[in-house]
C-alpha cells in the first residue's frame, strides 16, 4: 500500500483559490446536501483543542485531524496543526496524507466567498471590501476574494484591526473614524477575527451590505450583533450545525430577533432551490464542515495528480 503525501506548498502550488470556491459551489449544485454530514468532534487535550472532522461521499472517505493550541500552550507553538487522511471508498485504502492547515486555509475562505459569490460578481464596478482581522484567515479571505473575482470585478480592500501589522498599508485602526467611514461604505464585509463580542451594529453599516462571519465557531461568541441579525437575510452552512455552534445565530436567536426557520441553507441557495431577498444585509455565517474538506481534498489530488 501506497500513501502519497501532499504538503503545503505542494497543495498551494497546483490549486487556486477560484479553483476551490467553484469546486464548493459544483457540489452544491451537483444534489450533495450537507446536511448528512458527521458534526465535527472536540476533544479537550493538555494546551490543545483536538478537532475530528470526518466525512464521506461516493468515491471517497477521510478525516481532518488537527490541534487548536489554547492560551497555556507554549508562545512559540503554532495555533493550528494536523493532516487530512484521504480513503478510497471503494477498496477502502488510505491514499493520500494531505497538510492540515493549507485545506483548512484554503477551504474557510473558500466557503465564504462561495456563499456569497451571487452577490459580488453581478457588477464591473470596484468591490468596496471591509476585512476585519489582519491574520491568517483575513489575508487568505483576501486572495481568494481578489483570484476569483480576477476577471469579473476589481476588489477595494481596508483591513481594520487594533494594530497595523508592518506588510500591510490599507489598514485603519479599529474604532477610529476612518473605521467608521470604511464600514459604511463597504458592500462587502468580512469578519475574520477571533472576538467574542460582536465588531458593529446595524446602524454602522450599509443597508444593502454582504456580511460574512468566520472568526466564531463556538455557541457563546459572535462577531455580528443581534441588530444586524434581526434585520440581515441570514445564510448558514447547514442549520442543525449553526444551531450548535454558531454563536452569531444561537445569540440573535436567544435575543428573540431570529428564528430557525428564517435561516436558509447554503445549499439551497446555491442550488437555487430558494431566492434571498433583495433590500437589506445579507449575512453568511460560516463555522467549517466536514463535507468542504473533503470536497477540496479530492478536488487537490485531482489537481495535483491528473
Amino acid at each position: 500500500m501506497s500513501i502519497t503525501y501532499l504538503s503545503y506548498q505542494n497543495i498551494l502550488d497546483h490549486f487556486s483559490p477560484a479553483q476551490a470556491v467553484h469546486a464548493l459551489r459544483n457540489t452544491l449544485r451537483n444534489g450533495y446536501d450537507p446536511s448528512n454530514d458527521y458534526p465535527r468532534q472536540r476533544m479537550d487535550m493538555p494546551y490543545a483543542q483536538l478537532l475530528m472532522m470526518p466525512s464521506y461521499t461516493s468515491h471517497s472517505f477521510g478525516m481532518k485531524i488537527l490541534s487548536c493550541a489554547d492560551t497555556s500552550a507554549r508562545p512559540d507553538v503554532p495555533l493550528i496543526q494536523g493532516s487530512y487522511l484521504l480513503f478510497n471508498a471503494q477498496t477502502l485504502a488510505p491514499t493520500h496524507v494531505l497538510d492540515g492547515v493549507a485545506l483548512t486555509d484554503i477551504r474557510t475562505s473558500a466557503v465564504s466567498i462561495a456563499g456569497v459569490y451571487p452577490y459580488i460578481s453581478d457588477s464591473s464596478e470596484p468591490l468596496k471590501t471591509v476585512i476585519f482581522g489582519c491574520g491568517a484567515q483575513g489575508r487568505a479571505h483576501l486572495k481568494t476574494l481578489e483570484n476569483t473575482l480576477e476577471a469579473i470585478r476589481p476588489v477595494e480592500h481596508t483591513f481594520i484591526s487594533r494594530t497595523q501589522p508592518e506588510d500591510i498599508t490599507q489598514w485603519v485602526q479599529a474604532g477610529s473614524q476612518d473605521a467608521a467611514h470604511v464600514l459604511k461604505q463597504a458592500e462587502l464585509i468580512l469578519c475574520t477575527t477571533t472576538s467574542s463580542t460582536p465588531l458593529f451594529e446595524v446602524e454602522d453599516v450599509n443597508p444593502h451590505a454582504i456580511i460574512v462571519a468566520v472568526g466564531s465557531h463556538t455557541p457563546q461568541a459572535r462577531e455580528v450583533s443581534s441588530s444586524v441579525m434581526e434585520v440581515a437575510e441570514v445564510i448558514v452552512e447547514d442549520r442543525a450545525t449553526a444551531l450548535r455552534e454558531c454563536g452569531d445565530v444561537i445569540c440573535a436567536i436567544e435575543d428573540g430577533v431570529l428564528s430557525e426557520e428564517e435561516l436558509y441553507s447554503l445549499c439551497d441557495v446555491v442550488s437555487e432551490r430558494v431566492k434571498v431577498q433583495a433590500g437589506c444585509p445579507i449575512v453568511f455565517k460560516t463555522s467549517g464542515m466536514g463535507w468542504e474538506d473533503l470536497t477540496l481534498a479530492e478536488a487537490i489530488v485531482a489537481a495535483v495528480q491528473p
